[in-house]
């Protein structure tokens, strides 16, 4: 009677238990629903004059008079904007008188200015810098251009820098004799520009007194054929063997004439 007792009290358990399963896993599978409500739109409470009643952009606000002139201006500034270089065979007559305004105002007062420098040391006359010795502009029109001249086997450079007018470069002709290892070297010579020298210029030129760190001068005849001849770099590091861009980079020639000349334009 216990044993049946027990068995009966158990398989009800067992119903209660299932019962109780099932109802939570039907509450998992259908969970109650949230009735939403429709809300009724307000009327906006700002006044009506307060919205503007006409386009504050009018059409005409927006017209190009003449579409064709406005389209070959925009055309004839991005053609310029590509070009790198432009012969002075290649410049319009504007462009010419442009240039030829910004020789005799600018041009030609930094190049005077910079032969008075380096008097002594210059391989051409001042005179010989006309415009007729005119090659070249690198990037015309922009901020930042130079103009190259051949002056008989010396080419000079002449920057604009936002305004600012400088000679930045020159290369001649001995400068060969760089790129070349001398035959049977003979022992290098006295340079032709003692260093007491080369300070004056380079504070007469860049109007300041740089650290004797920042100064490397080497005689040329070392490791090139140009003996006699004298190379000076200025900057931060020159004497590194990774160096960034000097400076100044200066090389003399045995008569004592540039033979290389370089002006960074980050001074």
């Amino acid at each position: 009677m216990n044993t049946l007792r027990r068995r009966v009290l158990l398989a009800i358990c067992l119903v209660l238990a299932v019962v109780a399963i099932y109802f939570i896993l039907s509450k998992q599978k259908h969970p109650p629903t949230i009735s939403l409500q429709p809300v009724a739109p307000q009327a906006s409470s700002a006044p009506e004059d307060t919205f503007p009643k006409t386009n504050p952009f009018p059409e005409s606000s927006f017209k190009i008079t003449n579409l064709a002139a406005a389209l070959e201006a925009s055309e004839q500034r991005m053609a310029q904007r590509r070009r790198v270089r432009q012969r002075s065979s290649d410049m319009t007559q504007q462009e010419r008188a442009e240039f030829e305004k910004e020789f005799n105002e600018k041009v030609k007062p930094a190049v005077k200015q910079w032969c008075n420098v380096y008097a002594g040391h210059v391989p051409f006359r001042f005179e010989d810098v006309t415009i007729e010795k005119f090659s070249e502009t690198t990037f015309p029109g922009g901020d930042y251009h130079a103009y190259d001249f051949m002056l008989d086997g010396v080419d000079l450079g002449i920057a604009n820098d936002h305004g600012k007018v400088f000679v930045d470069y020159l290369m001649a002709s001995p400068a060969k004799q760089l790129f070349q290892l001398p035959e049977n070297p003979p022992p290098p010579k006295e340079p032709s520009v003692s260093k007491e020298e080369i300070l004056r210029l380079l504070k007469a030129d860049s109007g300041k007194e740089f650290p004797p760190d920042q100064i490397a001068i080497r005689p040329t005849g070392i490791s090139t054929s140009m003996n006699g001849g004298v190379s000076v770099d200025v900057g931060e590091r020159v004497n590194a063997s990774m160096t960034p861009l000097p400076k100044y980079t200066m090389v003399f020639g045995p008569d004592g004439n540039l033979v290389c000349y370089g002006k960074s334009v980050m001074q």
